[in-house]
């Protein structure tokens, strides 16, 4: 390997791979944040410094305005070129989408460029080709706390989960059983709910896990308060309309207590996104609903997280769900 001007290399007219804008994109701020991955992921070029491998990174490169690029110069007849610029290109192996729901957040698979299955993909129900309404009903409800956060109604006994159990907009609202929604999903689609949350009733779905907005240890707190208001006066306004409401357990350390104002001692019935590599989140999160509910056996749902987890809930006697993108490829 050797580093050369990136004015010495020369893209290769026939070159066979296309990457479309936003793609282009993502990969140009990819090697702005991840510049050595170039180090040990060189640019292939024969003796004529003509591209054989990496024609898209070199493009990426130029508009990040690299000046120097690292080339591995290979010393092949034609032959072996034209064949090398294919299999560079060709992918042998799957995904184990198992393994990546359990690992990473779609969110950040989807910024390295990695397509993930039901990740920006068309709503099913047509709710983005909807108009945005700026409707919220004119209402306060009753509060226990002084930021004014929704209480919720004290919920009868649950004893078990309404099926099917479906990321908001991953099903068309005609199957006929909308079951429970939950919203271990992109947060945009919350936006329409909190614009409209009529379209959940009008749904007819019997029960939802509490909308789940993004929120880090580096969320402002002011920010925070602001987002678990929404998702607790989304649920308690549901609630009022008949509509079972698992309280949403899901979101970081510095906001775990802040996130159990205007929920009643005594409520029993929870749910949570679980990840392989995040399980002391996940025993921290039981032991919140053991607090809240008072009883050593909550009832409480956990979605995703692999094999481990799973085992969690046996022991535990929680009811698990396995993670959408594993489901949708079978």
């Amino acid at each position: 390997m050797q580093v050369v001007s990136i004015s010495e290399i020369k893209p290769n007219p026939s070159n066979p791979r296309l990457i479309k804008d936003d793609k282009f994109k993502k990969l140009v701020q990819s090697l702005k944040d991840f510049p050595e991955m170039a180090n040990v992921r060189p640019i292939v070029v024969n003796q004529d410094m003509v591209i054989l491998g990496g024609n898209m990174r070199f493009k990426a490169m130029k508009e990040a305005m690299w000046k120097q690029v690292p080339v591995e110069v290979v010393d092949w007849d034609e032959a072996k070129q034209r064949e090398f610029i294919i299999k560079d290109n060709v992918g042998f192996g799957e995904w184990d989408w198992d393994s990546l729901a359990n690992e990473y957040m779609p969110e950040e698979l989807a910024e390295w460029g990695l397509d993930v299955p039901g990740f920006d993909e068309p709503d099913p129900d047509g709710f983005e080709e909807q108009e945005k309404a700026p409707w919220i009903p004119d209402c306060l409800f009753p509060s226990d706390n002084e930021y004014d956060i929704p209480t919720l109604l004290p919920l009868y006994p649950v004893s078990m989960l309404d099926i099917p159990f479906a990321p908001y907009g991953f099903q068309s609202r005609d199957n006929g059983n909308p079951g429970t929604y939950h919203f271990y999903v992109d947060d945009y689609r919350f936006d329409a709910l909190w614009d409209d949350p009529y379209k959940l009733i009008k749904s007819g779905c019997k029960a939802i896990v509490e909308p789940n907005l993004s929120l880090f240890n580096e969320t402002p707190k002011s920010y925070g308060l602001f987002l678990i208001y929404k998702k607790r006066w989304i649920a308690r306004f549901l609630q009022s309309n008949e509509i079972k409401v698992l309280v949403d357990l899901n979101v970081s350390k510095k906001f775990r207590e802040l996130n159990q104002l205007g929920i009643p001692k005594g409520y029993n019935a929870f749910a949570t996104r679980a990840y392989a590599n995040r399980f002391d989140d996940l025993e921290a999160e039981y032991h919140i609903a053991k607090e809240i509910s008072g009883l050593d056996n909550p009832f409480m749902v956990v979605y995703g997280g692999g094999k481990q987890v799973h085992k969690f809930c046996q022991e535990k006697n929680l009811i698990w769900q396995d993670n959408i993108m594993t489901l949708k490829n079978g």
